[in-house]
Formats: structure tokens, sequence, C-alpha cells
């Protein structure tokens, strides 16, 4: 008869596995550990129901690919208008005045 303890030892160690904490798995919000979940969209017109996604377990921020994407994009749009801009050198010119 098999007991719980031997079907243990058979199993190999994996511990090391989940204790690999990488920065992606760390909350930009709260610093929390960011866990893998599934979502479930019932108002997406694709048909696709469920979606995966990174969810805090200390204050609940959700982080999807969608998500990801536009916090890109708003990142980008304030690069470019932190760039400046050349100004045209108008000395020689006559004032319309």
């Amino acid at each position: 008869m098999a007991t719980a303890a031997g079907a243990r030892a058979d199993q190999p160690e994996r511990r090391e596995a989940c204790s690999v904490v990488t920065h992606q798995s760390i909350c930009s919000r709260c610093g929390g550990l960011m866990v893998s979940d599934f979502c479930m969209d019932l108002l997406n017109s694709t048909g696709e129901l469920e979606f995966a996604a990174q969810r805090c377990v200390q204050c609940g921020e959700v982080v999807d690919p969608v998500i990801q994407r536009n916090r890109h994009l708003r990142q980008d749009m304030r690069t470019i208008r932190n760039v400046p801009r050349p100004v045209a050198n108008n000395f020689g010119a006559k004032s319309p005045y």
C-alpha cells in the first residue's frame, strides 16, 4: 500500500521554480505580487470570451495586453511632445507690420 509520504518522495522538487519572481510579477501601482489570471469579457465583439491577464493580489490592479499597449502608446505620445522642435531663423525676413 502506497502512502502519501511515499508518493511525495517520488515527485521531483519544484519549489525553486515557484519562488522565482521576475520584474513582470511586481505591481507597478503598489509593488505587490502579480499573478496570472484568466478574465472573461462578455462585451468583446471578436468572440473571444477569455483572455490572459496579470492581477495584483494586494491592490487588484489588472493588466492585460490591451492595457499594456495603450500605456506604451500614451508614453510614446508624451515622449514625442517633449522633443524640442527646431526654431526657424527669421532674422533676415521683413516684418509684416
